[in-house]
């Protein structure tokens, strides 16, 4: 029995095909930390604990280049992590954050003076922990800025990170850079909501994409 397949299908399962090692790959490479900031620069409440949900989106995180060298398909990938965040005193807090393959501990510091949330808020963050399965360690810091405490309160900063890599065979990466600003809505007493966008420079480590900028756009939702 001959079995007769449309150009259409076959060009579809080839597609297929040749994307599916690439769709794993952002589970064992650098591309899987946490892109999204999602908090302000103002600390938790002392001895209060906050949980955040975030979620983004990296439209143009993995391109396929045809024997031309040209981009001829461009996948998205998204990704979601789990952050407690608790308040040590009225000027630093500490988060710890679950993400797909790994987690990360951070700490923010207000820098300004007093906690009054009534003027702009700015704070140092710094974080490390083990991501892509045990295959990296991993290491961030960043300046937050934001405004007074509001219904809405915008914030924004800078940010790097990097993965270093602690099992053998798993690549090695350059640092990725980059700016971000978002809004953090507050919808009740008890829960908000942060859209925001990242903008990196980010070197793909095994060539998933032709470019090295990628815009990460995410919300976080926030239980008080």
């Amino acid at each position: 029995m001959t079995c007769a397949v449309s150009h259409a299908t076959m060009a579809g399962m080839r597609k297929t095909l040749h994307f599916a090692p690439l769709l794993a790959l952002p589970l064992l490479l650098s591309g899987c930390i946490a892109y999204s900031v999602g908090t302000t620069a103002r600390p938790v409440p002392k001895n209060e604990f906050q949980k955040n949900l975030s979620v983004y989106v990296m439209p143009n995180g993995i391109e396929s280049v045809d024997e031309n060298g040209e981009t001829s398909d461009v996948l998205a990938y998204s990704s979601a992590d789990f952050e407690g965040r608790w308040g040590l005193s009225d000027r630093s807090d500490v988060g710890l954050r679950a993400l797909p393959g790994g987690v990360i501990v951070n700490y923010k510091r207000l820098l300004n003076g007093a906690n009054d949330p009534d003027r702009m808020a700015i704070s140092a963050i710094g974080g490390t922990g083990i991501v892509n399965f045990g295959n990296h360690a991993y290491l961030e810091a960043g300046l937050i800025a934001s405004g007074r405490e509001d219904r809405h309160v915008p914030y924004g900063g800078v940010r790097a990170m990097h993965v270093l890599p602690i099992s053998s065979g798993a690549v090695s990466d350059s640092p990725s850079v980059g700016l971000f600003a978002g809004l953090r809505l507050r919808i009740n007493d008890r829960f908000s909501l942060s859209p925001e966008l990242g903008v990196y420079r980010d070197e793909p480590a095994l060539e998933l994409r032709q470019g090295n900028i990628i815009v990460v756009p995410s919300i976080t939702m926030h239980w008080d």
